[in-house]
């Protein structure tokens, strides 16, 4: 089965600065780069979109292969708009009980906004250990 992460879910499990204070140590070569790369993304999304957090959208991605429970799905039935003269290309999502098509696709409708980023920072602290 096939599973949809909306950007809307990823966009919800953000960080603030206090991301760095969790980071591993600065001396390790993950905690190395993080801290040297970081500060600058923190500070080019705030000058140039007025944004005071980041999201890990790609994180979010894999943690839900890795800890699926921290998310809520359900079944639609997916199709993508190919001759709309203004929708081309737009993803329809069929939520209808009686949709005529087979479900075909499981989209992650909720997240558990607070697992999510305690999961994302146990992991970074894991990569600086070695």
């Amino acid at each position: 089965t096939k599973t949809l992460v909306p950007r809307e879910v990823t966009d919800s499990v953000s960080f603030g600065l206090e991301l760095i204070d969790a980071l591993p140590p600065k001396y390790t070569r993950v905690g190395g780069i993080l801290h040297s790369m970081l500060p600058y993304y923190f500070r080019s999304l705030r000058q140039h979109r007025g944004q005071e957090a980041i999201g890990l959208q790609a994180a979010i991605g894999l943690l839900m292969l890795l800890e699926p429970s921290l998310f809520t799905t359900e079944e639609a039935t997916i199709d993508i708009e190919e001759v709309g003269v203004l929708t081309r290309g737009a993803t329809i999502i069929d939520r209808r009980p009686f949709a005529r098509q087979r479900k075909n696709i499981e989209v992650i409708t909720s997240v558990d906004i607070e697992g999510c980023r305690q999961a994302i920072i146990r992991g970074l602290r894991f990569a600086g250990q070695g």
